[in-house]
């Protein structure tokens, strides 16, 4: 009932099956996992938590390392929130364990992403680059537009916080054409924006004056 009422609430793309003959545990541990990525999305993160925390015992004692590694990232990303950079980091690090065991590209990249965001607000920008520009490579190979131009945008910001503001702009750059060709304003502006705070700490104001124009 619960999985029919996220298809209907439009929060999942289908309905979330459970394999006939699967075990009490691996049950709980799929319900709990889509209960912690609702309480997450309502912005309840200590229900996230909870349900995280505990769909993770339960999966990987079942071992089943898509659930656990899902379960990792939800605590990293409620841990984030909470500005508990400390745990945050420690759970996206064991996204990315998982998902570079498994060989899953897709969750590779937004562990990788987590963990530079995490570092830019905890003010290690130098950790976070080696981070961001893997996963870069990774939308490269993929093809996949929207999720580069998200990257650069990161790269973009942790080059600034380094005072690196050159290959900031080259970042902002890049995410605004993708942005643009895509027809996502309001995506574009805000690359606009980080065009013009590295503009601006490179002296080039009446290039900044135009970006924020």
């Amino acid at each position: 009932e619960f999985f029919r009422f996220l298809e209907a609430d439009g929060f999942t793309d289908g309905p979330v099956e459970i394999i006939p003959g699967s075990s009490a545990d691996s049950i709980k541990a799929l319900t709990w996992y889509w209960a912690s990525e609702w309480y997450y999305d309502a912005q309840h993160y200590e229900d996230a938590l909870s349900y995280a925390g505990k769909a993770l015992d339960a999966s990987r004692k079942e071992g089943l390392e898509e659930i656990a590694c899902d379960c990792c990232n939800v605590l990293s990303i409620a841990y984030f929130r909470k500005s508990d950079y400390h745990r945050s980091l420690e759970y996206a690090r064991q996204t990315l364990e998982t998902a570079r065991r498994r060989e899953d590209e897709n969750r590779i990249a937004y562990s990788l992403n987590t963990l530079a965001g995490i570092c830019l607000a905890s003010k290690q920008p130098a950790e976070g680059i080696k981070y961001i520009t893997e996963a870069i490579r990774i939308c490269e190979r993929q093809k996949d537009s929207l999720k580069l131009a998200v990257r650069c945008g990161m790269a973009a910001e942790l080059y600034h916080s380094l005072g690196e503001d050159d290959k900031s702009l080259e970042y902002s750059q890049r995410a605004y054409d993708i942005n643009s060709a895509m027809g996502l304003k309001d995506k574009a502006a805000i690359r606009l924006s980080q065009m013009a705070a590295a503009q601006i700490a490179l002296g080039q104001f009446e290039e900044a004056r135009t970006s924020l124009l």
